[in-house]
């Protein structure tokens, strides 16, 4: 009984052994310095483990080419393997260049800028930003937003939906638009890196009411009705002002004579006649508007 016992309790043990170790190696690095005299390799490993990584380091002899990571990482018992150098980039800066290989050999790596710390201050930011592009396999992700919200997206002109949105997309150049009504469309060109969080924010401006005289002048604008009434009322003018003034120029001439020779009534020029006379001079000047001015756009054309 005993015996049994003792073996139930090994077997417990070992359970809880093999529990513990995959979940240490869910979230485990070994490290390893691309330069044989990086010197920072120590730092590096104790910054992963202040963020909770269980890291251990490797010499520079245990991998020298990216293609034995992943076998390193299995070696290991970890859950990847970690390679990082130290890159010059003149005029842009210094930058810590990392690679994480899983033990299935799947890579992915980050760029981030070095500051005073040197690599042990930003490591632990280039893990993760590698980490993220692993998982990604290779994309990025395009948090986009829109001022005011709620236009509608386009990525490399495909409709993608409303802002504000994330679109997960191939690492590289994407074009975004923008088209809200009663706004001016936006265009913008983005690049995301791969495992990276890309935040777009376009501001749409409104768009103002054209004046008349931009819309009377465009292209096509200029109502047919503006001819149309400009001849009408001409006509009704010329008609107007010839019966006015026949009556002012025959005024005072006898316009029926009786037996004797003498005349019983004569042109007047009375108060029909002056509305004629100014009806017909207010129609020709809006007849000569109409025509001239163009005042009336859109409708039939």
């Amino acid at each position: 009984m005993r015996a049994v016992r003792g073996l139930g309790m090994l077997t417990l043990c070992g359970l809880l052994s093999l529990a513990a170790a995959r979940g240490a190696r869910a979230d485990s690095v070994v490290v390893t310095p691309g330069d044989a005299n990086d010197g920072h390799g120590q730092s590096v490993v104790d910054a992963l483990s202040a963020r909770g990584i269980t890291a251990e380091l490797a010499t520079v002899d245990a991998c020298r080419v990216l293609a034995c990571l992943g076998e390193l990482a299995g070696s290991r018992a970890t859950s990847h393997a970690l390679r990082y150098v130290v890159e010059s980039g003149g005029g842009e800066g210094d930058h810590l260049h990392v690679w994480l290989v899983n033990a299935e050999g799947h890579a992915g790596d980050a760029r981030v800028a070095l500051g005073a710390g040197g690599p042990a201050a930003v490591v632990a930011d280039a893990y993760s930003l590698a980490r993220s592009a692993l998982l990604l396999g290779g994309h990025g992700v395009l948090s986009i937003v829109t001022v005011p919200a709620g236009a509608a997206i386009g990525v490399d002109g495909e409709p993608a939906g409303h802002a504000p949105l994330d679109v997960h997309v191939q690492a590289g150049v994407h074009r975004i638009t923008a088209d809200l009504s009663g706004f001016a469309s936006e265009r913008e060109r983005v690049e995301v890196e791969a495992g990276r969080t890309v935040r777009a924010e376009l501001s749409l401006h409104r768009l103002d009411r054209a004046p008349a005289a931009a819309l009377r002048d465009a292209p096509g604008s200029r109502s047919l009705l503006n001819p149309i009434l400009g001849g009408v009322l001409i006509a009704g003018a010329a008609v107007a002002l010839l019966l006015a003034g026949d009556a002012l120029v025959s005024g005072g001439e006898c316009e029926s004579d009786d037996a004797a020779g003498g005349c019983t009534e004569r042109v007047e020029f009375g108060h029909g006649d002056a509305v004629l006379l100014g009806g017909g001079v207010l129609a020709l000047g809006l007849g000569v508007y109409f025509i001239a001015g163009q005042p009336l756009v859109g409708g039939a054309n």
